[in-house]
């Protein structure tokens, strides 16, 4: 669908404002079942058990910078800004499966910058600790790492009620509210990301609450470069 659309818009030549905007959403619309398709496969993948860690030194600030790259052109239109949190912890490398940390963190963004009103912003932070910050009970097992990878997405948007926050990682689950409506997805994102965060051993630890925002911090056990 998305190679197609592409070259009928470059067969039919120069389009008024009403057929280009068409064209947009049938690629927005690819796009997005195109992702759904992926993250679904890759769910599946990592519920069977068939996925296979691959450990990787990468530069902690180097993957968010890919990340909020790769959001930026849809955070500028929803008139979200991007913000780093304190610098200070430069040169932070770890050793994990960077494309798992990859999709987690980019799933954590784009879920703040969807449901985060204009003019708001979105903050993510990094750091490597020497355990986790959260109970050890939260995570899938015992871990003898002594290096964790701590990545936090926060937003100012509506926060959820503590009720739900581990309602919110099950397959398919939307919950109420008027942004959650006005961003209807398949609620595949979260329930991918804690896949792939538990799949390291690791988890992702909620703070929120209704009308105070939200804090998502994926907690990685990891060997510090």
């Amino acid at each position: 669908v998305l190679g197609f659309s592409q070259i009928l818009q470059e067969t039919l030549g120069d389009l008024t404002d009403k057929q280009t905007r068409y064209f947009e959403n049938i690629r927005s619309g690819a796009q997005q079942l195109l992702e759904m398709f992926e993250n679904i496969m890759q769910f599946s993948a990592l519920q069977a058990g068939e996925a296979h860690l691959s450990l990787t030194d990468f530069d902690v600030d180097g993957l968010i910078d890919e990340v909020l790259e790769g959001v930026r052109e849809d955070s500028a239109r929803r008139s979200i800004a991007l913000s780093r949190a304190p610098q200070g912890r430069g040169g932070q490398r770890a050793s994990a499966d960077v494309e798992m940390c990859r999709k987690i963190l980019s799933v954590l963004v784009e879920n703040a910058i969807k449901f985060s009103a204009g003019g708001t912003t979105v903050t993510v932070d990094a750091a490597v600790k020497s355990g986790p910050d959260c109970d050890r009970d939260m995570l899938p097992e015992a871990s003898e790492a002594d290096a964790w990878l701590h990545l936090t997405v926060e937003d100012t948007g509506p926060g959820i009620d503590p009720a739900d926050h581990d309602r919110i990682f099950h397959l398919f689950e939307q919950l109420e509210g008027d942004l959650a409506r006005e961003h209807q997805g398949a609620g595949l994102g979260l329930a991918l990301a804690m896949s792939l965060a538990r799949g390291q051993v690791g988890t992702i630890v909620v703070d929120s609450q209704v009308g105070s925002g939200s804090r998502f911090t994926a907690i990685i056990p990891t060997a510090p470069a």
